[in-house]
């Protein structure tokens, strides 16, 4: 008995699944760097507080979120 030769994946499925690790990677690349516990140190302070209630933006956006 002959052996057959083993089956291939076809070079586009490859490519589509190279094109979509590396997309993944990407989006977690950018999600470790906007990491939102690390944001309050240089977020801008929400302005359309009153005067004697300003808190920092992100508290405010924080709280719009929590409901």
């Amino acid at each position: 008995m002959t052996q057959q030769p083993a089956k291939r994946i076809p070079q586009w499925l490859m490519i589509d699944l190279l094109v979509i690790v590396v997309s993944l990677a990407t989006i977690g690349l950018f999600m470790a760097i906007h990491d939102p516990t690390t944001r309050e140190a240089h977020t801008p302070v929400a302005h359309d507080q009153p005067a004697g209630d300003r808190r920092i933006a992100s508290d405010y956006y924080r709280h719009l979120y929590s409901h």
